[in-house]
């Protein structure tokens, strides 16, 4: 059995996904039908000049969705929903990048960031969803898991509350989850053995319901502080 106790210090980690279908999903619905966050760190090791998902927050059948997806280009990070997209930044292949989405109605806030940058870019954007969304699904998409990641995650968080700017910095800085209240999950992602854990002490662990490839260990994950 894997413990879920934090260890004082974490061990940087990640989990690599190298082929369609190799996505995971918490499948527990996560939000109420305004208000969640959720963020993460990602890499892009391979650069698919395709879209490639980190993270997708999502109705049964992709009806309805927010995500952090690259555009077909592959390395520019977009926030896009079902009435259009906003740019959030530029990525580089192999650096990790923090990345979070907080929503409230149908605002929306993207945050972004190189590994080390002193603070956070964030992005607003008005967006049409407003139902409460089924799951989040991470390095695919769902109803096209053909938007599958080439890449690395790691330190992937999920709330039921709308995460303020000081808090989702507080994230980036963090080794593990700094806002306890309104925790949907905690998924550090160290190895691939324990990808599906949720430390968060609620248990809402992930599944791999795409058929694809076991996830395989990622290189060492980002550095904090």
């Amino acid at each position: 059995m894997i413990s879920t106790a934090r260890p004082t210090k974490f061990t940087p980690g990640s989990v690599r996904a190298a082929a369609v279908n190799e996505g995971v999903r918490l499948s527990t619905n996560p939000s109420s039908a305004t208000l969640y966050s959720m963020c993460g760190w990602g890499k892009i090791v391979t650069d698919r000049n395709a879209y490639s998902t980190f993270l997708s927050m999502e109705t049964t059948g992709s009806t309805q969705w927010n995500e952090l997806i690259t555009d077909t280009d592959g390395t520019t990070l977009i926030l896009t929903d079902t009435s259009g997209q906003a740019t959030v930044g530029a990525m580089t292949v192999g650096t990790w990048y923090f990345m979070g989405l907080s929503v409230s109605g149908t605002a929306a806030k993207a945050y972004f960031a190189a590994q080390g940058a002193a603070s956070l870019t964030t992005v607003t954007r008005t967006i049409s969803t407003v139902s409460p969304l089924s799951y989040v699904t991470i390095m695919s998409g769902d109803l096209s898991t053909a938007e599958w990641l080439n890449g690395e995650m790691a330190r992937v968080r999920v709330w039921n509350a709308q995460l303020t700017d000081a808090e989702m910095l507080a994230e980036y800085k963090g080794e593990w989850a700094q806002k306890r209240t309104s925790l949907i999950g905690d998924w550090p992602m160290k190895t691939a053995a324990d990808v599906l854990t949720d430390y968060s002490g609620l248990s809402h662990n992930l599944t791999s319901p795409f058929g694809g490839s076991a996830l395989a260990n990622g290189a060492a994950g980002p550095t904090i502080g």
